[in-house]
């Protein structure tokens, strides 16, 4: 009886979801396959999985002798157990098992960031049927992992959680922000340099309700500005290891973040251009040019999270501990965002 419970529950969460995605044919495919009535049975039962790993390092190479930690979870019911392999000298591994739900890998090995990988077998996108003759799909599949290795980690300037207590000192003004302390700048604060230009815009409809934009700009610094990249989901170094010296990759400016927790629309409000989950920003300011206008000194860093207002504050937030907030390089011309926290629990580098 109780696994019939658990199965309705599971059910009743996924026609949810359909619901809010009726518009995709991509999560309806997907979710047709994972309701069939086999599919639903191999949840409760189990089905055959088996996946190759190829890993390598940042270039290419194999890594051989790579602890791969692996959880097995069936959903009905709920059981979890564990594997533990290495990588041969090839730097290939294979998992098998029979298993109900889903599986996450973990690769580790000194002088590496760790990796992490999960499959959700019987949701799957791309992939269809999903199950064939008791075998999860695709059966003996190949999949690489990437271990970056350890390079030069530095200890940049870290803000990780909000700038100067995360409430703005004013509203529909802009207002300077030293990147480097992550402080405001006079009158409103410490900050000595006017790295970026901040503007809080909006009004409180009442005290649980608001709609506020945060709107950020290098638009004051001549060849400052930022460019958006995709967080690597995989490894715990989610970032490049350094910044583009290419002025042409600077070429974005400002951006507005919107805060909403109202459905009225506020007369001017500008318009949403905020970041993904999966995006963070690299950006240039403190640029110094000489007396023909060639830039001669920049400082660099990088935005990790959501670097959004919320009710006319300025703070960052993600789950992922060590890669939110704001990653500052105080070295002039040193593009270098590798940064040092990560690393307290590994004793080896590669250089």
């Amino acid at each position: 009886m109780k696994q019939f419970l658990i199965l309705a529950i599971m059910l009743f969460c996924i026609n949810a979801l359909a619901v809010v995605h009726k518009f995709s044919p991509e999560f309806q495919a997907i979710y047709d396959e994972a309701t069939k009535p086999e599919v639903q049975k191999a949840l409760r039962k189990g089905a055959m999985a088996k996946i190759i790993y190829r890993i390598v390092d940042d270039e290419g190479g194999s890594v051989s002798n790579v602890s791969v930690n692996i959880e097995w979870q069936n959903d009905y019911p709920r059981k979890t157990w564990y594997d533990s392999l290495c990588s041969d000298e090839r730097g290939y591994v294979e998992i098998s098992e029979k298993v109900g739900g889903r599986m996450r890998a973990g690769f580790h090995k000194d002088g590496y960031y760790s990796s992490f990988d999960k499959i959700d077998f019987h949701w799957r996108k791309g992939v269809s049927p999903v199950l064939i003759d008791g075998k999860w799909q695709p059966y003996g599949e190949n999949r690489t992992i990437v271990l970056k290795r350890i390079k030069n980690p530095i200890d940049l300037k870290v803000t990780d959680w909000g700038i100067d207590g995360c409430i703005a000192p004013a509203t529909n003004a802009w207002i300077g922000l030293d990147l480097e302390k992550g402080k405001w700048c006079a009158p409103y604060g410490d900050g000595e340099h006017e790295d970026v230009m901040v503007r809080f815009c909006g009004q409180e409809i009442n005290g649980a309700m608001w709609n506020v934009s945060t709107e950020i700009s290098f638009t004051n610094i001549p060849y400052a500005g930022y460019y958006e990249c995709v967080k690597d989901q995989h490894s715990e170094m989610k970032s490049f290891y350094s910044a583009n010296t290419n002025d042409v990759a600077y070429d974005k400016q400002s951006i507005i973040f919107v805060n909403k927790k109202t459905s009225r629309i506020v007369a001017g409000q500008h318009a949403i251009n905020s970041l993904g989950k999966d995006k963070y920003i690299v950006f240039r300011t403190r640029c110094k040019v000489d007396c023909k206008g060639n830039l001669i000194s920049a400082h660099y860093g990088k935005i990790m999270g959501d670097f959004l207002g919320r009710y006319f504050s300025l703070q960052f937030y993600s789950t992922s501990y060590y890669n939110y907030g704001l990653f500052f390089n105080s070295k002039p011309n040193d593009t270098n965002l590798e940064d040092a926290r990560p690393l307290k629990r590994h004793v080896k580098t590669n250089k």
